[in-house]
Parts: structure tokens; C-alpha cells; sequence
């Protein structure tokens, strides 16, 4: 691959080649001199990582800056220390394909979307190679497309709920030009919230009911996302920030933790009334997430802890449903189109 003139010209053995080490060696100042304008140069000229990442910061152009990298350059391109980025699909199956897996732990730029609590391991942000592909198996069957046909009925529900609200929006009578503007992306997070909700919990939050941000988990969730992409550079300053903002935010029922408290009680209600479920036959059977994974971990509780049950159920809302709705606002922008 080839890499932009800019970050070549400041390689420290391009810039100053062997002859340079080797004339330093016979003089202290020099070498002092050498080490301290390498130093500059590596990290604080114009042309550096963290000058840039310092003056990038927050401006939010990766994503544009590197589809023109890739435009411009190759189909991989070195856009940091020892970072990547690749734009080929035969990059995929290297990548992420069966049996590749040893081969490319995740990096510490996950961290930032999990909690720093050892005891309580994320799918998503787990970096140890065989520990996640354990994890992985405790969830797989639920996500296995034989498993997806079973959870028709919980879509079709929803499905019937939102065209219901937008022939409401379509019919109402007296509404002028403005007012018959609706923002379709954010019904279709609505939408794909109350799916969600459904196939985990056979219970819809209410987001379809009026169309609003039940207990602010949309915002909640732009603002997480947003401080995880972020800090997921800096992901050593993760446990401080965690805690500072899990301080801040206390204890009250909101965002996030509205999910999470949402997930406990129907955990409570499932322990006090469980269900005798053939685990063998579930993707037969008109079951939710949460009663899979009760149902494994009364058989199992050593294996399959509470926490792999409340993480599970977690996972789905707070990174299925923002994607789902993602994915469905551009099918209908490019069928627009």
C-alpha cells in the first residue's frame, strides 16, 4: 500500500537514516539534539499522530476522510500507528471469516463500550481470542437464522402498531404542509425499538405508542455512543471516565439505565414465575431472548450467570435497535432514490 507523502517525510529512520545514528553515537550533544528534534517531530509537528489527533478531535470527518484516503491512495491504508484501514472484500473473510478468528484479537478501542468490571465481560468488547469465542457460543443459537424465524409473530406485532400510527399521521384531518412532515428515521428507531423489546422481552417499551424517546434511551444511547468512539482512542482513561460519569449520573431511572432496570424486573418476574421450556426445541417455540437464557441459566447457573442473562438482553436493545432503524431508514432513502 502507499502512504501519503506527509506521514512518509516524518518516518524517523526516513528522515534521518542510519549515517545520522551512527555520527551521534561519537557526540553526546548531538545526540541529545537528534533525540529531542525526533522527538518534536514524531509527536508534536503538524504532521504527527497526536498533533493530529489533538486538533481533529471532536471535528467528526473520519469516516469522510477515509473513503477519500482509500479514493486517492489504495484499498489499504496505514491512517495512524499500527492502524488500518481496509476497503476490499477480500478483506473479509481474512478478516472475519471461519478459522480467522485466532488470528486478530480486537483492539483496546473497545473497551470504551463496556464496562471496566472484569467480573462482568462484554461480547462486543471482549479482546481475549478463546474467552469470546466461549462467550459467543453461550448466545449463538438465539441469534442462528433458524432461531430468526421463530420471532415472525413479535415483528408482525410491531409491524401492524406502526403502520397503524402512520396511516394516523397520513389521515389526520386539518393538517397543514408543515405539519404533515414526519421525520421516518426517527420512527423507524421507534419502530425497531419496540421489535427489539418484543423478540427480547415479549414486551414492548412504548415507542411506537406516541412516538416519543421513552425515558431519554435515545438520546442516552447518541450520547454513549458518542463518548465511546471518542474515548475508545484513549481507552486507558475508560475506568476513570466511567466512574466519573456513572457518578454524575446517578442513580435515577433514565437512558441506559432505564434498560437496564427494565431487563431486572422482567428478570425478577421471570424467577418468580419460571417457565418449563424445551431449550432442546426452542427455535420452534414463540420464545423471547429472556426466556432462553432463563431457561439456560436454571439449568445451568454456574455457566450461564445472571450477568450473561442481563448483558444478553442489554446487548439487544442498546445495539440492535439503533442499527435496525439505521438500516432501514436508507433501504427506504435508496428504494426513494
Amino acid at each position: 500500500f502507499r502512504c501519503s507523502r506527509r506521514w512518509r517525510r516524518f518516518s524517523f529512520f526516513h528522515f534521518y537514516g542510519p549515517s545520522s545514528l551512527s555520527v551521534g553515537c561519537y557526540h553526546p550533544f548531538t545526540t541529545g539534539s537528534f533525540l529531542l528534534s525526533g522527538t518534536f517531530r514524531v509527536h508534536f509537528w503538524p504532521a504527527s499522530p497526536i498533533y493530529g489527533t489533538l486538533t481533529e478531535y471532536g471535528r467528526g470527518h473520519f469516516e469522510r476522510d477515509n473513503v477519500a484516503f482509500h479514493r486517492k491512495y489504495s484499498p489499504i491504508v496505514r491512517y495512524g500507528p499500527n492502524r488500518f484501514s481496509f476497503d476490499h472484500p477480500q478483506a473479509a473473510p481474512i478478516i472475519y471469516g471461519v478459522g480467522q478468528a485466532d488470528k486478530f484479537a480486537k483492539s483496546s478501542f473497545y473497551q470504551a463500550f463496556t464496562t471496566p468490571d472484569p467480573d462482568q465481560p462484554s461480547l462486543f468488547a471482549h479482546s481475549n481470542i478463546k474467552e469470546h469465542a466461549q462467550m459467543r457460543r453461550l448466545y449463538q443459537s438465539t441469534h442462528a437464522m433458524s432461531a430468526l424465524v421463530s420471532y415472525e409473530d413479535f415483528v408482525n406485532e410491531c409491524a401492524d402498531l406502526f403502520d397503524q400510527r402512520l396511516r394516523e399521521m397520513a389521515e389526520r384531518p386539518g393538517s397543514t404542509k408543515a405539519k404533515s412532515l414526519v421525520d421516518i428515521g426517527h420512527w423507524f428507531q421507534c419502530y425497531a425499538f419496540d421489535v427489539i423489546s418484543m423478540i427480547t422481552y415479549s414486551e414492548r417499551l412504548g415507542f411506537l405508542d406516541h412516538g416519543t424517546d421513552i425515558a431519554g434511551i435515545m438520546s442516552s444511547l447518541e450520547g454513549f455512543l458518542n463518548y465511546a468512539s471518542s474515548i475508545g482512542i484513549y481507552s486507558w482513561m475508560h475506568p476513570f471516565l466511567f466512574a466519573a460519569r456513572n457518578w454524575f449520573a446517578g442513580k435515577s431511572g433514565s437512558g441506559i439505565r432505564y434498560v437496564i432496570q427494565f431487563t431486572e424486573r422482567l428478570m425478577r418476574e421471570h424467577l418468580s414465575k419460571p417457565k418449563h421450556l424445551d431449550i432442546e426445541n426452542e427455535n420452534t417455540q414463540r420464545m423471547d431472548f429472556l426466556s432462553k437464557y432463563e431457561a439456560r441459566h436454571r439449568k445451568d447457573p454456574v455457566t450461564y450467570n445472571s450477568w450473561y442473562v442481563l448483558s444478553g438482553c442489554a446487548s439487544n436493545m442498546t445495539a440492535g435497535s439503533d442499527t435496525t432503524g439505521i438500516s432501514l431508514s436508507a433501504v427506504l432513502f435508496f428504494l426513494m432514490n
